[in-house]
């Protein structure tokens, strides 16, 4: 799981809704700056850490 999945309840759904919210935007082809700063919105991250996310996702 990616770095941000820390374990505690809220922080899991959090990194869950927003893991479900990447497959669902990568399989409507969204643009991906876009879907990058949604993330670091949605997570409360840095663009890098987003985009890792981004990226985590995408090599599943």
């Amino acid at each position: 799981m990616f770095l941000y999945n820390t374990g505690m309840s809220h922080q899991n759904k959090d990194y869950q809704a927003t893991h479900d919210y990447i497959i669902r935007q990568l399989g409507q082809h969204a643009n991906r700056d876009d879907l990058i700063l949604e993330v670091c919105q949605r997570m409360d991250i840095g663009w890098v850490e987003a985009e890792g996310m981004v990226e985590e996702v995408e090599q599943e």
